[in-house]
């Protein structure tokens, strides 16, 4: 969108403040508001169809397992990874 526009929606919303604004005001607020929108949404949904989603996870049998231990919070037990791996 255009810079003058939004200036221009910026300042109808600080008049919006201080006074009533007019219906013709009000119309064209309600226009650039909409237009405004529909732009960022347009924006947006190009970014979003542009992801490729990646999945880099090795399968679980090639993962390494961390050497140090687990500790639950709860009763304050540490238990091996072995053993957790195990259940």
């Amino acid at each position: 969108m255009e810079k003058k526009k939004i200036d221009r929606i910026n300042e109808l919303a600080r008049l919006k403040k201080e006074r009533e604004l007019s219906p013709e005001e009000k119309e064209e607020q309600q226009a650039l508001r909409k237009e405004f929108l529909r732009e960022i949404r347009a924006d947006l949904k190009q970014t979003l169809d542009n992801i490729e989603i990646v999945d880099d996870a090795a399968p679980a049998q090639e993962k390494k397992v961390p050497e140090s231990d687990l500790v639950d919070h709860i009763t304050g037990e540490t238990i091996s990874i072995k053993e957790y791996n195990a259940e």
